[in-house]
């Protein structure tokens, strides 16, 4: 099952991705504005995150399977991709291409707790960041099969059919693949789940017990503080390398990939992180609290070096020689590349400890609910993370100093995760007890149907 998520996040990645390699050309053929497919990427992001706890809902309350609303969710983003590669307008293309990121937003949080259903508590860390690792594979097919079509193909409008036959068979091959029933991987009930099943769905009461769990605050108050911080390098670091560095996109581009292969380190402390809960819960949320302080420290001094460097080819190859000119003959070169490199260590696990520990203290029928939650609220705070440097930069007119600025929101996220080590031990036994309480329920449910019957 595991293989099968991949491949759905890899598809979740390639739809996110295919436009921005060919967002020129998609201007110039609807005859549109920045601004305008500006406000539909911004809708896409808004309205999937939204979707997620939509999906969630039709899961956790009204106990759909996951595997019925992933099929129906990727099935769907596929035929509205193929209806995207036939619009005419780009109103009708821009709600179709909308319309597929609100079905594939089904496989974010069901990946998740699939993942918590399938492996135990000290190994879901690692899990989910290989996860997510593998899955960015489809970041780089979105920009490969988009930059094909525009070089070799008739239009980048052959990049949307791709991807609605990638979508039309994958969610086929759903179908074939079972699922693990919720709270399989608790050892507390998985025996009574392998025989009864797992009865429970998420009411309107829980909502009470989801908000009051000390735990859930903590872990969303971290997020929002860590979106500030992660929203704004994400949009405006390639633009800080080329306004105020001196790089070309394409050379900014190559310059960042070099550091953020520290992200695949970044596995290692996942896998840390799983086994020092083993010994101790406590260590997980102390190990990611040490992660947030530590990149932001790092991106903090990447920031502070002056690298200067006037590379402006837009040639893959050109830029590729260039840069590694720079960085033996700069000194501040490789010091940016190396501060980013620690930085991306320790940024890349902070998200699969995040879920993991969304997982180790809610119940099955409440994780995906949470994780969407969630996801909305860091939604809106990465926006308005975007947008306050957006202005700030119009008014101040430097970005670097602005970027500094907001990497300090790293060490608010680590506070909040230092405030979480107390309530997660007392919040995880808490929940094990609610799955001994609910073994018992389930057991006296079968044999008073059992007595029934007779």
């Amino acid at each position: 099952m595991f293989g099968v998520l991949v491949v759905l996040n890899i598809v979740r990645n390639f739809h996110s991705y295919i436009l921005f390699p060919a967002l020129r050309f998609i201007i110039e053929d609807f005859s549109v504005t920045y601004g305008l497919i500006g406000f539909v990427l911004g809708a896409y992001i808004l309205l999937s995150a939204f979707a997620e706890l939509l999906w969630s809902f039709l899961s956790d309350i009204k106990g759909i399977g996951r595997r019925i609303l992933i099929f129906v969710g990727v099935l769907s983003s596929g035929i509205f991709s193929l209806l995207c590669y036939y619009s005419s307008s780009f109103t009708m293309f821009s709600f179709f291409y909308i319309l597929g990121g609100v079905s594939l937003a089904v496989i974010i949080p069901f990946s998740i707790t699939i993942i918590s259903d399938a492996y135990r508590r000290g190994e879901r860390t690692q899990k989910l960041m290989l996860l997510e690792i593998l899955g960015g594979i489809g970041l780089a097919l979105g920009f490969g099969v988009s930059l094909a079509a525009n070089a070799y193909l008739s239009s980048w409008k052959e990049s949307m059919l791709i991807l609605a036959l990638v979508g039309l068979f994958i969610s086929f091959s759903i179908l074939l693949v079972p699922e693990p029933p919720p709270g399989f991987s608790e050892d507390e009930i998985k025996d009574v789940v392998v025989r009864y099943g797992y009865p429970f769905s998420l009411r309107k009461e829980d909502f009470y017990l989801i908000v009051n769990t000390p735990s859930n605050k903590y872990i969303v108050m971290q997020g929002l503080f860590g979106t500030i911080a992660n929203g704004s390098l994400q949009l405006w670091l390639v633009q800080y390398l080329v306004v105020e560095a001196g790089f070309s996109e394409t050379a900014a581009s190559i310059f960042l990939a070099m550091g953020s292969i520290g992200a695949l380190v970044g596995i290692f402390i996942a896998k840390l992180a799983d086994k020092a809960y083993i010994k101790n819960p406590r260590y997980k949320p102390l190990i990611a609290a040490i992660c947030s302080a530590v990149e932001g420290f790092f991106f903090i001094l990447f920031f502070l070096v002056p690298i200067r460097a006037n590379i402006r080819t837009q040639d893959f190859m050109e830029a590729s020689l260039e840069i590694f000119a720079m960085s033996i003959s700069s000194v501040c070169s490789l010091l940016g590349i190396v501060f980013f490199f620690v930085a991306m260590i320790f940024n890349s696990p902070v998200g699969s400890i995040r879920d993991s520990a969304i997982t180790d203290v809610n119940l099955p029928e409440f994780r995906a609910t949470v994780r969407s939650g969630a996801d909305i609220l860091e939604t809106f705070t990465k926006g308005i993370g975007i947008t306050v440097v957006g202005f700030a930069v119009d008014v101040f007119g430097n970005l670097r100093a602005i970027l500094i600025v907001m990497m300090m929101f790293w060490f608010l996220s680590a506070y909040y995760w230092f405030k979480l080590v107390n309530p997660y031990s007392t919040d995880i036994k808490r929940m094990k007890e609610e799955l001994l309480r609910r073994k018992g329920e389930i057991i006296r449910r079968h044999q008073h149907y059992g007595s029934a019957g007779l």
